[in-house]
């Protein structure tokens, strides 16, 4: 949050940060009457080795999460990040409308993240 905001100096931006795994944290914010223009998701557990339900909690969980909550702010913008790897490892450029191939659960979980917000 602090490395943003020390290259962001524009009274019109400001910098939220929850965790969005809890719905509690996220009533928290609708509940101080702020609104949001943009939303941009760059969040998810990238540490390779975990468990699917891990990665679903905290890849796919989340990106549900903050979909729904950008959704209830009627946001102008939701930007959710993701990652080539849902294409595999060719080696090679993938396109977006390349077909999937991902290997491992972190990859499948953002894809299922990518298809359902």
């Amino acid at each position: 949050k602090q490395w943003y905001q020390s290259r962001v100096r524009d009274s019109k931006v400001t910098f939220k940060s929850i965790n969005l795994l809890s719905r509690s944290n996220i009533d928290k914010i609708e509940d101080l009457g702020l609104k949001f223009d943009y939303c941009i998701n760059l969040a998810a557990e990238t540490k390779q080795g975990l468990s699917k339900e891990i990665y679903e909690e905290r890849v796919t969980k989340l990106a549900q999460n903050c979909a729904q909550f950008a959704n209830d702010q009627n946001v102008k913008l939701y930007v959710e990040l993701s990652t080539a790897q849902v294409y595999g490892s060719s080696g090679k450029t993938s396109r977006e409308d390349a077909k999937t191939n991902p290997k491992y659960d972190f990859e499948t979980c953002k894809l299922k993240a990518e298809q359902e917000v």
